[in-house]
């Protein structure tokens, strides 16, 4: 269990980097959840779990039905999502996991007695969890045959998606400098202007796609703190036309004396 809680201590930490706090970890154990699905149809453990995978998306009711359809008894099938979803507190949550699997509720209770030493990581046993992959044991131990032999595996995932829809709603802080070009034919000095950026710890970011100046600029204002700006003449003198962007002060800088002034921040 050492390697579950130092995934989960991992991704907590990664999010917080993001610019995310306050995220609550849910914990749960295939063995759990099999054998919860195997009280509600016998046999058919993997059609019951894709519909416990997606009842918080279709809702209760919705499951339940999906559940009968597929052979289940509609009072069992009420009674357990309701049991599944009514635990209150991580005591009673391993309590009823240890019903279904005293080895598994052991292995949850080390994972969040050692996530405890992590420091302020929020950790829930939600049993209602569902991940509805064949391969998935609560483990990645049988993702590898599907390539050759299995052994024992584990791996966190931060929903990139996601992420990216949380952070497209939240107002990130602008940092960092936009290289642009006024043509093409200058985008190889940009390079090698935003390389020594780089090397000297400022995140700096150059047009991919062949934008012209107005468009690179109307990016650079969403978000970056700093545009650098290189023509003819900046090329020529070896230098760089830095404006911040919060001020729209601007000046013909070398690249040294560009660094200087972005570390200042002002």
């Amino acid at each position: 269990m050492r390697a579950e809680a130092e995934l989960v201590a991992c991704a907590c930490s990664a999010i917080s980097e993001l610019g995310f706090e306050g995220a609550t970890v849910l914990l749960n154990d295939r063995r759990i959840i099999t054998k919860i699905a195997q009280s509600i149809i016998s046999g058919k453990e993997g059609e019951v779990l894709r519909i416990l995978d997606k009842r918080e998306k279709i809702g209760d009711e919705a499951a339940v039905e999906l559940l009968v359809a597929a052979g289940a008894d509609k009072a069992g099938a009420k009674k357990l999502i309701s049991a599944l979803t009514s635990v209150k507190g991580n005591e009673e949550a391993l309590a009823v996991a240890g019903k279904y699997s005293s080895e598994a509720a052991q292995s949850l209770k080390e994972i969040i007695s050692l996530l405890d030493e992590y420091g302020k990581i929020d950790v829930k046993v939600d049993l209602s969890l569902v991940r509805g992959l064949d391969y998935y044991t609560g483990r990645y131990d049988n993702l590898l045959s599907m390539y050759g032999q299995s052994d024992c595996a584990v791996g966190i995932s931060l929903g990139f998606e996601r992420l990216m829809t949380l952070a497209g709603e939240k107002k990130l802080e602008k940092s960092g400098v936009f290289v642009a070009c006024v043509k093409d034919e200058f985008y190889q000095y940009a390079l090698s202007l935003a390389s020594k950026f780089r090397e000297a710890g400022v995140c700096a970011q150059t047009d991919l796609n062949g934008r012209n100046l107005k468009k690179q600029m109307e990016y650079a204002a969403d978000c970056c703190q700093w545009i650098a700006i290189v023509g003819e003449r900046e090329k020529k003198e070896g230098k760089v036309t830095l404006r911040n962007l919060e001020s729209g002060k601007e000046e013909l800088l070398s690249a040294k004396q560009a660094i200087e002034r972005m570390e200042k921040k002002n």
